[in-house]
């Protein structure tokens, strides 16, 4: 995803305490709420308005967290959504200003740490930011392959 940084900007949300990923202040970081009730997780890394980033959520009954970048930045035990997730790329008047690549949805599964080190590495290098990557990031130098 990509937001020019005009204020809070959707990727997708719901009703009230429903889920909402969005940008958050000013386009810097990535925030997993309960839609009108509570902020659940910020991410603690944080980018620059403008280009392309990794941006990923996950929920389950006992854990919400934030991604941003290939980087895990945030996490919460209680994500509190009471709503299904009802709408894409806007959550009542958020409209993100910005681009959206590619998006990839696992219903019903969280992945493991594995699948998800191979997923954002594959939009990185897809998307041509691996450079936003973590060093440390299994694949921050070299693609997934067949057989990771």
């Amino acid at each position: 995803a990509n937001s020019v940084g005009v204020g809070p900007g959707s990727f997708c949300g719901g009703t009230s305490a429903g889920p909402q990923l969005r940008w958050g202040g000013g386009a810097t970081t990535v925030q997993w709420l309960s839609r009108g009730t509570a902020l659940l997780v910020e991410s603690a890394n944080v980018t620059a308005a403008g280009g392309m980033n990794v941006i990923g959520a996950e929920a389950a009954t006992s854990l919400s967290a934030a991604w941003l970048n290939g980087t895990r930045t945030g996490n919460t035990n209680n994500p509190g959504f009471t709503a299904n997730l009802t709408n894409v790329f806007d959550a009542v008047g958020e409209e993100l200003f910005g681009s959206m690549g590619e998006i990839l949805i696992f219903n019903g599964v969280v992945l493991s740490t594995r699948q998800r080190d191979i997923v954002d590495g594959y939009l990185a290098w897809r998307w041509d930011v691996r450079h936003r990557m973590a060093a440390s990031h299994p694949f921050q130098a070299r693609p997934p392959l067949i057989g990771d």
